[in-house]
């Protein structure tokens, strides 16, 4: 189960090489104080189409989180992404 936007990218065996996980089972809401709670779903952002979506699929477990060389925020993003968990 998931939901947001997901990738939309075109369905090629490489498609998930541009996926990082960046709330790894963790959830932010004003409901908690914006704090970190932890969470069955983790969020997702296509590198590549910059789609953002929460997922408790199992493939979370295969994906690596950004690392300092990668291009986050994009150049334009307004949003901040959330702190991430303790």
């Amino acid at each position: 189960m998931s939901s947001g936007q997901g990738c939309t990218c075109p369905k090629t065996p490489d498609r998930r090489a541009a996926w990082r996980v960046v709330q790894y089972r963790c959830n932010f809401s004003a409901f908690n104080g914006y704090r970190c709670t932890p969470s069955r779903y983790s969020g997702v952002r296509c590198l590549r189409c910059w789609a953002y979506w929460r997922t408790a699929a199992a493939y979370i477990e295969t994906l690596p989180g950004f690392t300092d060389d990668e291009p986050w925020p994009p150049a334009g993003w307004e949003d901040p992404p959330p702190a991430p968990c303790p």
